[in-house]
């Protein structure tokens, strides 16, 4: 496996705000992603937005995206089938 760091925001139950999430966006640290969660930070410190696109590169990096063209397609198809069905 590979070593990570799992930060999440806290968000308080009464207001439904994130005081970490609205310091991150006028920091600057959401802005490759259109000042959304979630991103993704990569080991040479590259920003990577939107989880799909997070999801595909992690399984490319970490071997789990097929061995061909045709494997990467089905497993993408799977991806987007568990995306409709949610």
């Amino acid at each position: 496996g590979e070593d990570y760091d799992d930060a999440r925001y806290k968000i308080d139950p009464k207001t439904f705000q994130s005081t970490e999430f609205i310091e991150a966006k006028k920091n600057g640290d959401l802005r490759m992603n259109l000042n959304r969660a979630p991103v993704l930070i990569t080991p040479d410190g590259q920003t990577i937005g939107q989880s799909k696109a997070i999801e595909r590169y992690l399984a490319r990096r970490l071997g789990l995206f097929g061995q061909t063209p045709e494997d990467e397609a089905i497993i993408d198809c799977i991806q987007e089938h568990c995306r409709d069905v949610k």
